[in-house]
């Protein structure tokens, strides 16, 4: 006889009562199937949504710092142009 890994039993009415079990064999290979399944489903999700929150972050944080780092190179290498005396006499 085939060792049971997993019983399980209920009392449907008074005087009845049933049990189920699984061999241990077939309940391993049910678990594998159903770790493989959860693997496959997870790991897309995860794979996007850290493609997601990297492209939102560089989006919105990291382009907008890029674009105020050469704006401000920009201003400052031509600061030597701009007059500002009119504004000091004030």
């Amino acid at each position: 006889m085939k060792a049971l890994i997993l019983s399980a039993g209920k009392n449907c009415f008074k005087d009845l009562f049933y049990t189920a079990g699984w061999p241990k064999s077939e309940l391993q290979q049910l678990l594998k199937s159903i770790a493989l399944t959860s693997l496959l489903s997870a790991l897309p999700v995860i794979i996007l949504s850290t493609l997601l929150l990297f492209w939102l972050l560089n989006k919105l944080l990291i382009k907008p710092i890029l674009q105020l780092t050469l704006n401000a190179r920009k201003n400052g290498q031509t600061k030597g142009t701009v007059d500002i005396s009119a504004d000091l006499q004030r």
